[in-house]
């Protein structure tokens, strides 16, 4: 019998480790069909992507980050390489299935020349044919996912993520495959299109390999942080990515969902058009069009809370940050590719902190009419909200809410600033 390899080369963030873990969990459901899904060791891998890059590769370590995290020198990527190889070797010989399914999103940053590698191994064993599996995800909503990741490894900014405009790049990787394995062997889907129809895109990647049949439990993972949670991250950026992933277990993810102002997601659409092109002229894939407010959902109190948080949580690491450096930050970070919001952290940093820095920047966003406002004693006014003074109930703000009194702060300030924000009521009839 001819073998089979299928190659699922799953680019980030279209639902790879779902499929890793089911292909693995029902390996035996597989194996009923003649799939067998490779293990490279007694245990198994769930991700191929280390065993692949560590026998394919020319320098693993230097070429994937998780190689090099789990191998601390070359000698260890040496000796691990030598026990997947025995291993590998050893489920070909005594494999009697027709198909051998592995499954790496790392395939996709593979060089022309390493794929030649996997392809000559395979076909010096046996004479196979060859079946690549790729899931491509909407520009828009991989743009959003994928700079939520990097912000969350610590790797990246906001401004540094987007700034890159196509973070995909599907044709650039998909044309990879087709070189060496041809492009009648190269199937191609949309994520959104499988998430839409069967609600799981492993279900849909077990439909198209012909196991239909196994009843699977969708699995979560890599669920989206808040926008609260991103933005004070980005605040705290240039102290590492070691603090980063530290700050991020300590935050909640409960806040609003994550959304591209309309100028950021033309931006994205723009940058991926070649890849849109090319998808619906090789593959009839089109994506649809997201559509999204053009401002942002923000709880502005869970925001400055986290922020307060972490400034006590670093002086613990004995990182002392004051909450105005980590919202100007935030002010910088996002005043590019989220204008809007970046205005309205500024007005809200100004009017707690009363920040020259923070004055320019309002300035800045005054002269290029992203926002509409004036000073009103010391705090910003957006002029949207100059109606509020007038029907606004001082003196019963006062005495409903006597904490407010006792610090003397002035009632229309505490309520614009903080007490709206709280969740406090400043319109009583008289």
């Amino acid at each position: 019998m001819k073998l089979k390899i299928i190659l699922h080369a799953g680019l980030h963030k279209t639902g790879t480790t779902s499929i890793q873990f089911n292909c693995k969990k029902y390996s035996n459901e597989l194996l009923a069909h003649d799939i067998y899904y490779v293990k490279f060791s007694k245990d198994g891998w769930e991700n191929h992507s280390v065993p692949l890059c560590v026998l394919f590769q020319d320098t693993p370590r230097l070429q994937n980050h998780t190689v090099a995290t789990m191998f601390k020198s070359d000698e260890a990527v040496a000796s691990a390489k030598l026990q997947m190889s025995n291993y590998f070797s050893s489920e070909l010989s005594g494999n009697n299935s027709g198909t051998l399914l592995l499954s790496a999103e790392d395939l996709s940053g593979f060089s022309v020349e390493n794929l030649e590698k996997v392809k000559k191994y395979f076909l010096e064993i046996n004479d196979c044919d060859f079946e690549v599996v790729i899931y491509v995800r909407n520009p828009v909503s991989f743009a959003l996912s994928d700079a939520q990741e990097l912000v969350r490894a610590g790797l990246k900014t906001i401004e540094s993520a987007f700034e890159v405009g196509n973070l995909q790049n599907a044709e650039l990787k998909i044309k990879k495959f087709v070189n060496v394995f041809g492009i009648n062997n190269i199937h191609v889907f949309s994520f959104d299109d499988a998430v839409e129809k069967y609600s799981d895109v492993s279900k849909h990647f077990f439909n198209f390999i012909g196991c239909s049949n196994v009843d699977m439990v969708k699995r979560v993972t890599n669920s989206s942080s808040s926008v609260e949670k991103i933005l004070t991250l980005v605040g705290c950026n240039s102290f590492g990515a070691d603090v980063i992933r530290k700050i991020y277990f300590v935050l909640s993810d409960d806040g609003s969902k994550f959304v591209p102002e309309n100028s950021l997601k033309n931006y994205i659409k723009l940058a991926s058009k070649n890849d849109e092109i090319y998808l619906k002229r090789k593959f009839n894939i089109s994506f649809k069009d997201i559509k999204l407010i053009d401002d942002q959902t923000l709880n502005y109190l869970m925001l400055h809370k986290h922020i307060l948080y972490v400034c006590e949580f670093l002086l613990s690491l004995k990182i002392s940050v004051t909450p105005l450096e980590i919202y100007i930050k935030i002010i910088r970070d996002t005043i590019i590719y989220l204008p809007k919001l970046s205005s309205l952290i500024c007005v809200r940093a100004f009017n707690i902190y009363k920040s020259e820095a923070a004055r320019n920047f309002l300035y800045h966003f005054k002269s290029i009419d992203i926002i509409d406002g004036d000073f009103f004693d010391d705090i910003f006014l957006l002029t949207k909200d100059k109606f509020l003074l007038d029907s606004f109930n001082a003196k019963e703000y006062l005495l409903k809410y006597s904490d407010v009194a006792v610090a003397g702060f002035d009632p229309f300030k505490h309520y614009y600033i903080f007490g709206q924000f709280e969740g406090r009521n400043g319109f009583f009839n008289e």
